[in-house]
């Protein structure tokens, strides 16, 4: 990030975490699709960082919160489809079959479905900003579960879509791993603006995470 924004304050290497962080741990409105490896990843995840000092407190979304993942699908498709639009008309074949198949959905061509999303989006932002004044970061999940085994497939993007669409940084922090030996990941997200901020709790938690 530092090299690639030209930003060198943003390097990780500066100077820890004046204290330890504040942690929101958020579960969010999907936690009925978190398998049970990513259960355990996050309160294992809460346990070590408030047993190294941090303050760990349970927090749920604002109320709108529980649409995001869906508008955020919403917008990604539809979007998704006009910025392959050349890629459809002159060489849809070579698209992949679950490409087509994504950007044949209904949502890529509801435009009030579209605005209805970004309006979600943007009411969001306004309503989640006051709880970075009571923490430092939030402590979720970064995926349902263990990585899966293989590329064919990354996972649900479910844990993902709203903190994306909310426009707040996120970094995922390994050091944990399920059942079957693959990584699980839990993710910090920090407030707008707060990418320094954000790593340096992040290198902090992952040292705790991966010892």
């Amino acid at each position: 990030v530092a090299a690639m924004a030209e930003r060198p304050e943003l390097a990780i290497g500066a100077a820890p975490p004046a204290r330890p962080p504040r942690l929101a741990l958020c579960r969010t409105a999907y936690w009925d699709q978190a398998e049970p490896a990513g259960r355990d990843a996050l309160a294992e995840a809460g346990a070590r960082l408030r047993a190294a000092g941090a303050e760990v407190a349970e927090r749920n979304l604002p109320g709108p919160g529980a649409g995001l993942a869906d508008a955020g699908m919403t917008i990604l498709i539809r979007e998704a489809r006009l910025g392959l639009g050349y890629e459809l008309a002159t060489a849809s074949d070579l698209l992949s079959p679950e490409l087509r198949e994504l950007l044949a959905r209904e949502a890529a061509f509801d435009l009030a479905a579209y605005d209805d999303a970004r309006t979600l989006a943007l009411r969001c932002r306004a309503e989640i900003a006051p709880i970075f004044d009571e923490c430092d970061a939030i402590l979720t999940l970064s995926a349902a579960g263990e990585a899966p085994v293989g590329l064919i497939s990354t996972g649900s993007p479910v844990f993902n879509h709203p903190w994306t669409l909310l426009h707040l940084p996120c970094v995922n922090v390994p050091g944990l791993v399920g059942p079957a030996g693959m990584p699980v990941g839990v993710q910090l997200v920090g407030r707008l603006g707060g990418v320094a901020g954000l790593l340096r709790i992040a290198q902090w938690a992952q040292s705790v995470l991966a010892a």
